[in-house]
C-alpha cells in the first residue's frame, strides 16, 4: 500500500496528462478532419447542383422565368432540391418554388457568399448569380445535407470511443512505465536520502543502491557519491561547528529559504522560551520592531532589515524580552540559501532605558505643569494690578491687535494655547493704552478661565461695528489635541478686573456664554470717532467766527 500512496501523486497524474493529451489530440484531429469533409461535401454539392441547374433549363428557354420555375418544380419533385426562390436582374422576387427560402436577397448583396447555412443542420442555400447559370436571373436554392449530417452523428459515436480506448492505454502503459521503471527506483532512493538526512554520520552505512546508465540510475549513483561526501564532511566538520554552537552564550538560529528553523542552539531556545525548531509547526517566531512598532515574521523581518543589527522585542508567554538582532546569509548564490540569525539579550539594558526615559518624561511634564501654573498665577496677579488702576493716562487712538499677539504668544509658550485664530481687521479704539492693552489680556483671560480647562483653540475677534464702536469678541474651546487639564486661572478675578478696565476707557461688557462645547465673551470698545468728530466742530466754530 504504501508503494501505490507513493505512486498516486506521480503515476497518477501522469497517466491523467497522457489520457488527456492523446484523447485530445486524437478527437482535434477527427473534428478537423470532419470539418474539412463538411466543406468539401458542400463545395461539390454546390457545384453538382449548378451543373444540374444548367442542364434541367432549357436553352431555348432560359430567359423565361415561368419556365425556369417549372424546371425548379420538377426538382423539387423529385427531390433533388428542397426549394428556392427567383429573383429578377434588380432583386426582385420572381417566383418560389417548395420550402421557403431563409436567405434575402439583400444578404447576398451583402455578403457576396455563394453558400447559406441555415438554422436547421440539414439545410443549406446556394445562390446562383446570372454569369453563373447564364440566365438574366438569380437563383436561390434550397438543398438538403442530411446524408452529411448523418455521417457527423456517427462520427461522432465512433470518434469517443476511439479517443476513449486510445487514451486509456497510454495512460496504462504511461503508469505501468512510471512504476517499474521510475517510481520504485526513486522510492528506494527516497528511502535512502531519509536516513542519511536524519543521521548523516551514518551516511555512508547500510546496502548501496542500485546504478545503471539510465537518468535514474545516474541519480541513485549520485546519492551514493553524496553519502560517502556527506559522512566525511559531518565527521570532521560538522561535530566541530555543533559543538562551538551549542556552547555559545549568543543565541544563534538557522532558518532555511522558506523559514522554516533547521538549528537552534540552547541560547536561542532560552531567549524565545520555548523549543525553537520543534514547536515552529504550531506558533511562528514573532518579533516587534522597536523604532518601527511593526510586528512581523522573523524571516521577513530579516530579509527586510540586513543592513545592521536592529533593536527587536521577542514576545513569550510569560514575559517579552529584547535583543539586538542581525543576520547573515550562508550560500546566497546557490539555490537553497540559509539565513543564520543571531541576537544579543539586551532586555536589562534596555528596560533600565525605558525606565530612564519614563522618568525624564515625568520631570519634562513637571518642568511644563509648573511653568503653566507660574504663568496663570502671573496673570492672575496682573488682574490683582489691574483692579488697583493705573492712574490718569492720555487717552489715544490705536489698534489693539497687537495686545492680543502678545498675550497669546506668552500663552503658547507654555502651552496653555493650541490654534488661534484671529480677524484681519484693525480697527482705531480709543483709550489710555495701558487700560486698553489690560482689557484686551483681562478679556482673553477672563474667557479661557471661564473654560476652565488646558489648553484651549482661541478664536479673537476685533471688528469695527460703526465709526464710533469697536467689538471684541472671545471665544475658547477645549484643545482637539486633547490632553486637557484643571486650569487654575480665576474667572472670577479676572471678570472683575475686567469690568473695572472697562470703565476706566468707557468700554461696555456684555454677555458671557459658557456651554458644555465653548465660552465666549463679547464687548463693546469706543472707536475713532471722537477725534473726529472734534475736528468737525473746530472747523465748523472757525467758519462762523468769519
Amino acid at each position: 500500500m504504501s508503494i501505490f500512496a507513493f505512486h498516486k501523486s506521480i503515476v497518477g497524474r501522469a497517466a491523467a496528462i497522457c489520457f488527456v493529451v492523446v484523447a485530445g489530440a486524437m478527437y482535434l484531429s477527427v473534428v478537423t478532419l470532419r470539418v474539412a469533409d463538411t466543406a468539401r461535401f458542400i463545395d461539390r454539392r454546390y457545384a453538382d447542383m449548378r451543373t444540374t441547374i444548367q442542364a434541367a433549363i432549357d436553352p431555348r428557354f432560359q430567359n423565361k422565368a415561368d419556365e425556369i420555375s417549372r424546371v425548379a418544380e420538377r426538382l423539387v419533385v423529385i427531390d433533388a432540391i428542397k426549394g428556392g426562390a427567383l429573383f429578377d436582374a434588380s432583386g426582385h422576387l420572381q417566383e418560389t418554388f417548395g420550402e421557403p427560402t431563409e436567405t434575402s436577397f439583400q444578404s447576398i448583396v451583402q455578403t457576396g457568399r455563394s453558400i447559406f447555412k441555415q438554422s436547421s443542420t440539414d439545410r443549406v442555400e446556394f445562390y446562383y448569380s446570372p454569369e453563373t447559370t447564364g440566365t438574366p436571373f438569380h437563383i436561390l436554392v434550397r438543398v438538403a445535407t442530411g446524408e452529411i449530417t448523418d455521417l457527423e452523428a456517427l462520427r461522432d459515436g465512433r470518434t469517443l470511443i476511439l479517443v476513449a480506448i486510445a487514451g486509456g492505454a497510454a495512460a496504462t502503459a504511461m503508469a505501468l512505465i512510471f512504476i517499474f521503471f521510475v517510481a520504485w527506483p526513486l522510492r528506494r532512493i527516497a528511502r535512502t536520502m531519509q536516513k542519511t538526512l536524519a543521521d548523516p554520520a551514518s551516511a555512508d552505512l547500510g546496502a548501496p543502491l542500485h546504478t545503471s546508465d539510465t537518468e535514474v540510475g545516474q541519480i541513485a549513483l549520485a546519492v551514493e557519491r553524496l553519502r560517502s561526501s556527506l559522512a566525511e564532511i559531518w565527521r570532521t566538520k560538522v561535530m566541530v561547528a555543533d559543538a562551538i554552537l551549542e556552547h555559545s552564550p549568543f543565541p544563534i538560529l538557522q532558518m532555511s529559504a522558506d523559514g522554516s528553523p533547521m538549528f537552534a542552539n540552547p541560547a536561542a531556545n532560552e531567549i524565545f522560551a520555548r523549543d525553537v525548531v520543534n514547536t515552529f509547526g504550531t506558533a511562528p517566531l514573532v518579533v516587534r520592531d522597536i523604532e518601527s512598532g511593526d510586528k512581523t515574521n522573523i524571516k521577513v523581518y530579516l530579509d527586510d532589515h540586513r543592513d545592521a543589527a536592529h533593536l527587536v522585542e521577542i514576545p513569550t508567554q510569560k514575559k517579552s524580552r529584547f535583543a539586538l538582532l542581525g543576520s547573515l546569509i550562508v550560500g546566497a548564490e546557490t539555490r537553497t540559501p540559509t539565513t543564520v540569525a543571531m541576537a544579543s539579550d539586551v532586555s536589562a539594558i534596555h528596560l533600565a532605558r525605558l525606565k530612564a526615559e519614563a522618568d525624564l518624561q515625568q520631570s519634562v511634564k513637571q518642568v511644563h505643569n509648573a511653568a503653566r501654573r507660574e504663568f496663570e498665577l502671573k496673570l492672575m496677579l496682573e488682574s490683582c494690578i489691574s483692579l488697583l488702576g493705573n492712574g490718569k493716562a492720555p487717552e489715544v487712538h490705536i489698534d489693539i491687535t497687537a495686545f492680543a499677539r502678545e498675550w497669546v504668544q506668552s500663552a503658547q509658550d507654555v502651552d496653555l494655547i493650541g490654534t488661534v485664530q484671529s480677524s484681519d481687521e484693525a480697527p482705531q479704539v480709543a483709550g489710555a493704552r495701558e487700560d486698553l492693552r489690560a482689557v484686551v489680556r483681562l478679556a482673553i483671560l477672563a474667557t479661557y478661565a471661564r473654560l476652565g480647562t488646558t489648553p484651549v483653540d482661541l478664536i479673537v475677534d476685533i471688528k469695527g461695528i460703526s465709526f464710533e464702536t469697536v467689538g471684541l469678541v472671545v471665544t475658547a474651546r477645549p484643545s482637539a489635541a486633547g490632553n486637557t487639564e484643571r486650569s487654575v486661572a480665576d474667572a472670577n478675578l479676572a471678570l472683575a478686573a475686567l469690568r473695572a478696565a472697562s470703565k476706566r476707557i468707557g468700554a461696555q461688557l456684555g454677555e458671557v456664554v459658557s456651554t458644555e462645547e465653548a465660552t465666549t465673551l463679547r464687548m463693546t470698545l469706543r472707536g475713532a470717532a471722537e477725534r473726529m468728530s472734534t475736528g468737525m466742530k473746530a472747523g465748523g466754530g472757525g467758519a462762523r467766527a468769519s
